[in-house]
């Protein structure tokens, strides 16, 4: 049996989640079950978090970004900036304008061996050098 494929989750999939249609919403069951079954990893950077908690927040109250935070973290492999990734995302940074968190989660991406970011927002992968697919690839 072969390594799982190893993914990183962008804030723009996790806050898509519930507003997917029925096709869509299927590919993330699936994708979840793989998840489960230990078939991928899932890695969520810590701003990732603090992305989603700051939109739910201002959306829904706090707290239901608290819950839904929570739960996003029980689900997935939650990775810390470390002295790694840090250095890793200022040299994205000094090479390309891109948002701070596009380039902390791209230097996730590298730092942890992803195959790709789970995204719709090609432009600024595009610009780091990173493969990303949106839920219609999963």
């Amino acid at each position: 049996m072969g390594s799982a494929e190893r993914v990183v989750l962008d804030t723009r999939f996790l806050l898509a989640i519930p507003f997917l249609d029925e096709r869509k919403r299927e590919k993330v069951i699936a994708f979840h079950s793989r998840i489960r079954s230990k078939a991928v990893t899932g890695y969520v950077p810590t701003i990732v978090i603090t992305e989603y908690f700051h939109i739910m927040s201002k959306r829904y109250g706090t707290d239901v970004a608290e819950l839904r935070s929570r739960s996003i973290m029980e689900t997935y492999t939650i990775v810390d900036v470390d002295e790694a990734i840090a250095l890793e995302a200022g040299r994205i940074l000094a090479r390309v304008e891109v948002p701070i968190g596009d380039a902390i989660i791209g230097a996730t991406k590298q730092r942890m061996k992803a195959n790709f970011v789970i995204t719709d927002d090609e432009e600024h992968f595009d610009k780091i050098g990173v493969k990303t697919k949106w839920i219609d690839q999963l």
